[in-house]
């Protein structure tokens, strides 16, 4: 996105796509994946405070969506529960226009057993 990212933020994102768009024939153990099973490589954004990860994060998610015209599935996870604003303010700086769902407000709330997403009730709040 022109003039939205500088150019350090801009190698972060070119970095991440170019390994989010690498996928694997084959597992750890070298056997073949199930027919129709992708498994892509990861990335690691470990940028220290006020260089901008959030905008990184959203630039790679909007290049995801717009590769995939829309389809599939972007998870953004945050240790704070404030950060969600943050994120909906970097993905519109950004252009991507998506719906932003905080997950916090899904825990406990699923079933009889207390559990939300798979995870317990034990948690604290912003976890």
């Amino acid at each position: 996105v022109e003039g939205k990212l500088s150019p350090l933020q801009a190698e972060g994102v070119a970095l991440a796509t170019t390994r989010f768009n690498r996928v694997f024939t084959s597992n750890t153990a070298g056997s073949v994946q199930q027919s129709g099973a992708v498994q892509r490589a990861g990335f690691f954004l470990g940028d220290g405070a006020g260089i901008g990860k959030g905008r990184q994060i959203a630039a790679t998610i909007r290049d995801a969506f717009c590769r995939n015209h829309g389809r599939g599935r972007q998870l953004w996870i945050s240790t704070s529960r404030e950060l969600v604003e943050d994120a909906k303010r970097d993905l519109k700086d950004v252009c991507c226009y998506v719906d932003v769902h905080d997950g916090v407000d899904l825990l406990g709330k699923s079933g009889a057993s207390g559990k939300g997403l798979g995870v317990g009730g034990g948690l604290g709040k912003g976890v």
